[in-house]
C-alpha cells in the first residue's frame, strides 16, 4: 500500500534504550539521575547545547510526580497571595514559551472563579489579583500559534456563570471572574517529546535503570553505578557532572554520599545532614468523574482557605488537588483512603448535592491518581498549600552551614513545577558552563520546537491530516492524534490502516488499537502502565476492557519473556493499583 502520509513532515521517531555497557566505555559531560519532566528538560537543554548526556530513570519516564499533575501549564495565580511576583512572572514567561515550542500539547483554558456577596474583601482581592496577573503576563498574546493566544480576565454575570456550570446555583452567587491559562493536554507525552528531542541531539536514555551509588574520588563525584533492572547487569558510568533530578527521591540520592576514610587535610565528604535528613513532600490527589460536568475550569475558594479545581478533560472532570504534608516513603506511593475521603468531603461541602443529583461518592469515580511533590524550603510543620513552588539548584561542591559536606561535580535540583522546567534546565546548563568555564554554542531552547511539535500552523496541519485520513477515521480520532502525537500522528493513523484491528476504537474520544502497537514498538514501554497510562491515554478513562489488557500483555510478553503466570500477575497488579478505589 502506498504511503498515505507523503504530504506530511513524517519523521518516524523510535526511542532507543541505551546499552549501559556501551555507556560505560566513554566519559560523559553529564549523567542525569531521573527521567521526569525535570530530567527530560535538562537532557534536552544540555544536548541542544552540544554536551554529551546519559540519562537514567529507575522506573519509567515520567512515572511519578510528572504523571500526576492537574494537567495545566499555568502562571501560579495563587502565589500572588505571597507576593512572589518574580516566580509568577517567570512562570508566565515559561507558559508562553511552552506554547511556542510544544504548541499541540497546550490549549487555552478558561477559568471561572465564582464570587459570593458575603465575601466582599475576598472579592476585591481576587479582582486586584487578576489585574496584576494580566500585567505580569503582558506578552501572553505574543505566541506563534494564533489559536494559543490568551485573553485578558473578565467578569461573567450570574446567569452567564450558571450557563457554564449550573451546579454553582446559590442564593449568594453574585458573578464570576474569568481568566485564562493553558490546559496541558497530555503531560506524559510532553515529557516524552522533551526526551525524543534530547535523543535527536545525541542524548542517551535508559528507563528501568537504577542508580545504585555515586562514584566518589577524594571530594568529587566522578560518576554513578547503574543497574539495568531489565537485565540485572551493573556498570559504572563516568561523567564530569552528575545532576540529581530525582524529584521526590532527591534526598535519597544524596544519602549515597557515604563518608569515606579521609586524611586530616581532606575536605569533608559525608551524608547530607539537617534539612536533607527529613525531605519535605506534599501529596496531591485527583479524582476523575462524569458526575459534575464543566464547560470551563471552575475554581472554588474553600472555607479552609485553599482552592478546589474542576477541570474539563476528555469528556470527564478532574477534581483536585489535595495539598498536604506526606511523611511516608515515596516508594510504591498510592493515594490513601483518607485523601480520597478528603476530596469527596470537600466537594460535598461546597456543592449542594441536589445540584449534581446527589452527593459525590466513590461509585462516581472513574479514575483516581496521586503524586508527591518535592518542596524546597518547607519545614515539617508548615502548610504545603502556602509554600512556594520555586526550585533550588544546589551545587554540592561548596560547603555551607546547611551543607557541611563537599561533593564536587554533583548538582541537585530541588522543587519546581512542570511549567518552569525548561527555564530550570537552562539555568542548570548555564551553571555548569560557568563552573567549568565552557564556551557552549548558542542554543536557544526558548525558540526550539520540540521534535514531534514541528507542525507549522496548527489549523493547517489539522486540516491536512483531515484531508489525508478523513475518509478512514472520524474527526475526533484525527484531532486526538494531531494533539497528542503532532508530526507522528500520521504514523499511528497509517499503522491503524495497515494492521488487522488497528483502527478499532478503544476510547470515547477516539484512541485506536494501533496506538498500542506503535508505543510498544517505538517508545520503550515495558509494562501495562507504561502503555495504557503514560504512552497512550486508554487507561485514564476507566478500567480498560479485558480484551485490551490481554492484547497489551500479549505484546509485552514477547519482549519481556513473560510466562502465562507472569501475564496474569501483571494484569492483576495493574487493576489492583490503578482501579481499586481506596
Amino acid at each position: 500500500m502506498a504511503s498515505l502520509a507523503t504530504s506530511f513532515l513524517n519523521e518516524l521517531m523510535t526511542l532507543k534504550r541505551a546499552d549501559i555497557a556501551e555507556l560505560a566505555e566513554r566519559h560523559w559531560d553529564l549523567v542525569l539521575i531521573g527521567g521526569g519532566i525535570t530530567g527530560a528538560a535538562v537532557a534536552h537543554q544540555a544536548a541542544l547545547c552540544g554536551l554529551s548526556v546519559a540519562l537514567f530513570e529507575m522506573n519509567d519516564f515520567g512515572s511519578a510526580t510528572s504523571s500526576a499533575t492537574s494537567k495545566l501549564i499555568h502562571g501560579g495565580l495563587r502565589y500572588l497571595k505571597n507576593f512572589e511576583l518574580g516566580l509568577v512572572r517567570e512562570s508566565l514567561r515559561e507558559r508562553r514559551i511552552i506554547a511556542d515550542i510544544a504548541p499541540n500539547f497546550v490549549q487555552p483554558l478558561q477559568f471561572l472563579v465564582p464570587r459570593y456577596r458575603r465575601h466582599t474583601a475576598r472579592n476585591f482581592a481576587l479582582r486586584a489579583g487578576m489585574w496584576l496577573y494580566d500585567g505580569l503576563s503582558y506578552d501572553k498574546a505574543h505566541v506563534v500559534q494564533p489559536s494559543n493566544r490568551l485573553r485578558r480576565h473578565g467578569v461573567l454575570s450570574t446567569s452567564q456563570t450558571l450557563q457554564q456550570a449550573a451546579w454553582l446555583q446559590h442564593p449568594e452567587l453574585h458573578d464570576a471572574v474569568t481568566y485564562f491559562d493553558y490546559a496541558n493536554i497530555n503531560p506524559d507525552r510532553m515529557t516524552l517529546a522533551f526526551l525524543q528531542t534530547a535523543q535527536d541531539h545525541g542524548a542517551q536514555l535508559a528507563n528501568y535503570a537504577r542508580v545504585e551509588s555515586l562514584e566518589l574520588q577524594d571530594s568529587s563525584v566522578r560518576g554513578v553505578t547503574v543497574r539495568d533492572t531489565l537485565t540485572g547487569h551493573s556498570r559504572i558510568v563516568r561523567a564530569h557532572w552528575v545532576i540529581n533530578c530525582a524529584g521526590t527521591w532527591v534526598h535519597r540520592v544524596l544519602k549515597m554520599l557515604k563518608r569515606p576514610s579521609v586524611s586530616p587535610g581532606d575536605l569533608p565528604v559525608g551524608e547530607p545532614a539537617g534539612q536533607h535528613s527529613t525531605p519535605a513532600r506534599s501529596e496531591g490527589v485527583h479524582l476523575l468523574t462524569a458526575k459534575i460536568p464543566v464547560r470551563t475550569a471552575v475554581v472554588l475558594q474553600t472555607r479552609a482557605g485553599d482552592h478546589l479545581m474542576f477541570l474539563p478533560w476528555r469528556g470527564l472532570t478532574i477534581i483536585g488537588p489535595t495539598d498536604k504534608p506526606y511523611h511516608g516513603t515515596p516508594d510504591d506511593y498510592r493515594p490513601t483512603r483518607a485523601s480520597v475521603d478528603e476530596l469527596l468531603d470537600k466537594v460535598n461541602q461546597h456543592i449542594a448535592p441536589e445540584e449534581i443529583g446527589g452527593a459525590l461518592t466513590r461509585d462516581d469515580i472513574v479514575f483516581h491518581y496521586g503524586g508527591l511533590r518535592p518542596l524546597a524550603g518547607l519545614e515539617d510543620s508548615d502548610n504545603p498549600y502556602t509554600v512556594s513552588r520555586r526550585y533550588e539548584l544546589v551545587d554540592h561542591g561548596t560547603a555551607t552551614d546547611d551543607q557541611p559536606f563537599v561533593a564536587r561535580g554533583l548538582l541537585s535540583v530541588e522543587g519546581g513545577k512542570y511549567t518552569t522546567s525548561r527555564g530550570l534546565a537552562q539555568r542548570v546548563v548555564e551553571h555548569i558552563a560557568r563552573s567549568r568555564q565552557l564556551q557552549l554554542p548558542l542554543c536557544d531552547s526558548a525558540t526550539y520546537t520540540l521534535h514531534p511539535c514541528r507542525i507549522g500552523d496548527f489549523s493547517e496541519f489539522l486540516n491536512t491530516t483531515r484531508v489525508t485520513f478523513g475518509k478512514f477515521y472520524p474527526d475526533d480520532t484525527i484531532q486526538y492524534y494531531v494533539r497528542n502525537y503532532g508530526t507522528l500522528a500520521a504514523d499511528v493513523l497509517e499503522l491503524g490502516l495497515k494492521t488487522s484491528g488497528g483502527a478499532t476504537r478503544l476510547t470515547a474520544d477516539g484512541e485506536i488499537q494501533a496506538e498500542l502497537d506503535y508505543t510498544i514498538n517505538h517508545e520503550l514501554a515495558y509494562s501495562l502502565a507504561d502503555v495504557l497510562l503514560r504512552r497512550t491515554g486508554v487507561g485514564w478513562l476507566g478500567r480498560p476492557a479485558d480484551a485490551t489488557l490481554r492484547l497489551v500483555v500479549e505484546r509485552l510478553s514477547k519482549r519481556r519473556n513473560w510466562s502465562t503466570a507472569d501475564c496474569e500477575h501483571a494484569i492483576h497488579d495493574f487493576i489492583s493499583k490503578y482501579y481499586t478505589i481506596p
